[in-house]
C-alpha cells in the first residue's frame, strides 16, 4: 500500500491534483464567506425580520446585525484577495513555462482585469487595510406596497480615498448615491464562479492522461484499503 501511495503522490496527475486541491480549499473559503454574508443580507430583507429589527426597542439588535455584516464582509474581502493570490501562484507553478499560462492570463484579463467591479472589490480590501472599515448603513425603502431592507456602503466617504485604481474609481463614479452591498458581492461572486468553472474544465482537458493514471492508482489504493479495513466502507 505504501508503494502505491508513493506512486500516486509522485505521479504527474497526483502533483497536479494536490495543487488543485489546495486551490479548491481557497475557493471553498471564499464561497463559504460569500454564503455567510449573502445569507445574512437576505435574512435582513425578510418581512418578519424587517418588522422586528426596525422597532426602536430593538435598536441594539440592528447595531449588532450591522457589526456581524461588517465581520462577514471583512472575511469575504480577505478571502477574495487570498483566492486571487493563490490562483496566481498555483497557475504559475504548474504552467509558468507552458502555453496555457498565456491563455490563463488572457482569461484573467477578460474576466477581472477589464471589470471595474472586480477592481472595486480588490481595492476595498486595500481600503480596509489602509483606512478602516467603510462606513455602512441600513435602509428601509418603500416602493409602493413593497418594502426592502438593504445594507449600503457610503459613497461620498469612499470617494475621498485617493488610492482607488482607475477602474475601481470608474465603478464608484458609475454609482449615484450609495453602494448596494448585496448587488456587489453577488455580481463579483458570479465572475469568480465563471472563472473557476472554466479553469477546472480546462485542467480536465489539459491533463486527461495524467488524471486517468492518477485516478486508476487511487482506485486501486481504495480497493486494497477496503479489503484490509472493511469497516471504512460504512
Amino acid at each position: 500500500m505504501q508503494s502505491l501511495l508513493k506512486q500516486m503522490n509522485l505521479s504527474e496527475g497526483g502533483k497536479i491534483e494536490i495543487k488543485t486541491r489546495n486551490l479548491g480549499t481557497s475557493y471553498y473559503v471564499f464561497r463559504s464567506n460569500y454564503n455567510e454574508l449573502k445569507n445574512a443580507l437576505e435574512l435582513f430583507n425578510r418581512k418578519e425580520v424587517r418588522k422586528e429589527i426596525w422597532a426602536i426597542k430593538n435598536r441594539e439588535k440592528l447595531d449588532l446585525f450591522q457589526d456581524e455584516v461588517i465581520r462577514f464582509f471583512h472575511n469575504y474581502l480577505a478571502a477574495a484577495k487570498s483566492l486571487v493570490d493563490h490562483t496566481r501562484i498555483v497557475t504559475k507553478e504548474l504552467y509558468g513555462s507552458k502555453e496555457f499560462f498565456n491563455e490563463y492570463n488572457l482569461r484573467v484579463k477578460n474576466t477581472f482585469g477589464d471589470s471595474p467591479l472586480s477592481h472595486f472589490v480588490q481595492d476595498l480590501r486595500n481600503y480596509i487595510l489602509h483606512v478602516g472599515i467603510p462606513q455602512m448603513f441600513a435602509e428601509l425603502a418603500f416602493d409602493g406596497s413593497k418594502e426592502t431592507n438593504s445594507i449600503f456602503l457610503d459613497l461620498p466617504s469612499l470617494k475621498t480615498w485617493d488610492r482607488w485604481s482607475p477602474k475601481g474609481r470608474d465603478y464608484l463614479n458609475s454609482l449615484k448615491k450609495k453602494v448596494n452591498l448585496y448587488k456587489v458581492i453577488v455580481a463579483y461572486c458570479s465572475l469568480v464562479n465563471d472563472f473557476y468553472n472554466w479553469f477546472l474544465a480546462r485542467q480536465e482537458e489539459l491533463h486527461v492522461t495524467e488524471f486517468a493514471q492518477f485516478r486508476k492508482l487511487r482506485d486501486e489504493y481504495n480497493k486494497i484499503s477496503l479489503k484490509l479495513f472493511p469497516e471504512q466502507a460504512n
